[in-house]
């Protein structure tokens, strides 16, 4: 699991190809395993947007928002 670009991609360890895993236009950033190794989660950067936590299954199926800068400033 590796971000370039802006993007999310895998590769698999014993080689081929890396395959993008999002199909989005937004700037994504820091990805990182669950520990049970079944959930992505990820930064996803729009300016009108700002920034908002993401989660994917690990086979690519974007889950729903975790949390947005909208979301965190209405908690306070």
């Amino acid at each position: 699991l590796f971000e370039t670009m802006g993007k999310l991609w895998t590769k698999s360890a014993s080689g081929g190809a890396a395959k993008r895993l999002t199909s989005g236009t937004e700037i994504e950033a820091y990805p990182t395993w669950s520990r049970d190794g079944k959930t992505i989660a990820y930064v996803a950067w729009t300016d009108k947007g700002l920034g908002e936590i993401r989660t994917m299954s690990a086979s690519g199926v974007v889950g729903p928002l975790a949390a947005s800068a909208t979301i965190l400033a209405e908690m306070r």
